[in-house]
């Protein structure tokens, strides 16, 4: 019997380590500039999906340089790609996982984490909270 692989994967209150979790609405806040927040997401075969997608707030635009990393194996980087805090409020942040570069199938076979981390701090210290992740089969949206 074929079994169809799964359309997305989600996770509404994603137990990310390295920030504070707030005990009222379960979402992670953090302070990019203190140091990396990892989740732990597998291991996963992710060759089916597409997107992933993110639900961050952000306190304020401050410009500074965030990296987005998908690890295989021991924490190996499977690839990543870089955005900038330059909005206010709450916004998904969707990135189409051909976008993260890694050689072919290679590595999605088996994902492990993910992985937020600063790569150039802001004008003024960086604070994000961190809602829903889902990696998608659909395509992102424009």
């Amino acid at each position: 019997m074929l079994v169809e692989a799964p359309r997305s994967w989600r996770s509404d209150l994603p137990a990310w380590r390295g920030g504070q979790r707030d005990g009222t609405s379960g979402r992670t806040r953090w302070l990019a500039e203190r140091g990396p927040l990892n989740l732990d997401v597998g291991p996963a075969d992710w060759r089916p999906y597409r997107t992933l997608r993110l639900e961050i707030g952000c306190e304020q635009p401050t410009g500074a340089v965030l990296c987005l990393e998908i690890l295989g194996c021991e924490e190996a980087p499977v690839g990543q790609v870089t955005f900038v805090a330059d909005w206010a409020g709450w916004r998904e942040v969707a990135f189409p996982l051909a976008a993260f570069a890694p050689p072919e199938d290679e590595g999605w076979h088996l994902v492990h984490a993910l992985r937020l981390s600063c790569g150039q701090a802001g004008q003024a210290p960086t604070v994000l909270t961190l809602g829903a992740v889902e990696a998608s089969a659909a395509p992102p949206q424009p």
